[in-house]
């Protein structure tokens, strides 16, 4: 029933057609749509599997599914148990253990950030994937029934500047039940990998005005925690005009000072940052700290 219901609102949001079930595109939605479907178990005991050994977690899982912990390991587990990615970035493997009937084991990375560093924080759509948020119902063809196009010219600088050890967190809008095609996404493109920070959804009420509302005072703090969690490295902003993301970078350099380093915001032509809003946005931030761009080449650490 929910698949039917989400079905139907995407057809008539979205005006997608449907009803050739063996479409490529239906197919795409079918897979895209089944996160969002799929009935979360809350108060289920979990564990995670890390640097080699088992921590069960006091707290069962929230609504949603969802959990929350901070396991403390040694340097010598860390030592023991590290992998190197493609790119030859370290990480430890982890994996998410739930006590249903049948154990349910879920395989992730857990990357390493030093204390002292050059970190980039960047927007998803319409930063490094083309996805045109300022037309609803585009949007939401090019998040169910289309494959993601990488916005031109990103995949390589983020990939010259993972070369000198910046490190990239990535913090989107989008909901989260969207990773399973994101990550895939930026790994298949080239882009780096780094952490995920996306925006809780549950599917219910006003489902489609949730589905593309997007949440910014939600994504302010997840940048903020970044910040406060590696006070001592600096942080490069990657945005877009689109909507928000210069009041947002700009009232977190306001705040946090040197520790941002640079703001780079992606110039989109249905809305671009003219003078007006970038001097509100940027009130008080020196203006050798902030840009706009138009073209990925003009990006510089």
């Amino acid at each position: 029933m929910r698949e039917r219901f989400l079905n139907r609102l995407l057809l008539r949001f979205a005006q997608l057609d449907l009803t050739d079930q063996d479409s490529p595109e239906f197919a795409l939605v079918q897979r895209r749509i089944q996160p969002f479907i799929r009935k979360a178990k809350k108060k289920v005991p979990i564990g995670v599997r890390l640097g080699g050994n088992y921590h069960k977690i006091a707290s069962p899982t929230r609504r949603g599914g969802r959990f929350k912990t901070t396991i403390n390991l040694s340097s010598q587990a860390v030592s023991a148990f590290l992998e190197y990615d493609a790119h030859a970035q370290p990480y430890l493997p982890i994996r998410g253990m739930a006590d249903l009937e049948n154990t349910v084991t879920l395989p992730s990375r857990c990357y390493l950030v030093d204390p002292v560093g050059i970190s980039v924080v960047t927007d998803i759509d319409d930063t490094i994937k083309d996805s045109q948020v300022l037309d609803r119902r585009q949007l939401l063809r090019n998040s169910f029934a289309k494959p993601f196009e990488p916005v031109n010219g990103m995949k390589e600088v983020f990939e010259a500047w993972q070369q000198k050890a910046v490190k990239f967190h990535y913090v989107s809008a989008s909901p989260w039940q969207l990773y399973n095609e994101l990550q895939p996404f930026l790994d298949h493109t080239g882009f780096p990998r780094g952490s995920f920070h996306l925006r809780q959804f549950t599917l219910k009420g006003q489902v489609i005005r949730k589905l593309i509302r997007r949440r910014y005072q939600k994504k302010r703090t997840q940048i903020e925690s970044l910040l406060q969690r590696f006070p001592h490295r600096q942080f490069i902003l990657i945005g877009d005009s689109g909507e928000h993301d210069a009041d947002i970078y700009g009232s977190l350099a306001r705040q946090y000072g040197d520790q941002v380093r640079k703001i780079w915001i992606r110039s989109l032509a249905g809305n671009p940052l003219d003078s007006t809003r970038s001097l509100e946005a940027f009130r008080d931030v020196p203006k050798t700290r902030w840009s706009i761009f138009h073209e990925a080449s003009e990006l510089t650490l």
